[in-house]
């Protein structure tokens, strides 16, 4: 998902639904890095599972949202494979 958010979406200003999306449009208006503003949406997600579905499924949430982030935020700083 990092490869193609950063890959094809960004470089050709196309947005996704959720909280990628409101982090891309964020991105592209208020220069925000993308991987800490979808880890900082995601916050009150995290609690909520936590509460309601238990420990293991709070820990896969965060390892999946943290490497998508953390990869987000690594790829962003490779050159496009698409053009404008």
């Amino acid at each position: 998902m990092a490869i193609g958010v950063s890959q094809f979406l960004l470089p050709n200003q196309l947005s996704s639904g959720g909280f990628t999306g409101i982090a891309t449009i964020m991105y592209y208006f208020l220069k925000l890095p993308m991987g800490m503003t979808i880890l900082l949406l995601n916050i009150p997600l995290f609690i909520l599972s936590f509460v309601k579905k238990g420990k293991s499924f709070f820990i896969r949430g965060i390892l999946g949202t943290v490497f998508l982030s953390m990869f987000l935020d690594i790829l962003d700083k490779f050159p496009s494979l698409t053009r404008r």
